[in-house]
């Protein structure tokens, strides 16, 4: 990091690391020599040293990917209105 707080990239860098991980996220080398991956979603920088960690982060916790998730479940779509149609109570009786 910089002297003023702020986040310096000096390159983003090609990984080899578990594509379906790594695809989420940019492998970052830092002014200080540190890589940092960068949350291709939302931007957040965290330490580039464990795989579940970040796969936990972009499935549950990064902001862009909670806006899809429930942009996804608001709309229930033609199935699930199609199941509305039939008189459940006639289901039990």
């Amino acid at each position: 990091m910089a002297c003023n707080g702020k986040v310096e990239v000096v390159m983003v860098m090609e990984t080899k690391r578990n594509p379906s991980i790594w695809k989420h996220f940019d492998l970052c080398l830092m002014i200080d020599n540190y890589e940092m991956a960068r949350c291709k979603g939302c931007g957040k920088f965290m330490k580039a040293t464990n795989n579940s960690t970040l796969k936990k982060y972009f499935d549950r916790h990064c902001p862009v990917t909670k806006a899809k998730k429930m942009k996804r479940v608001k709309d229930p779509g033609p199935v699930l209105q199609m199941f509305s149609v039939f008189d459940v109570s006639r289901l039990f009786s």
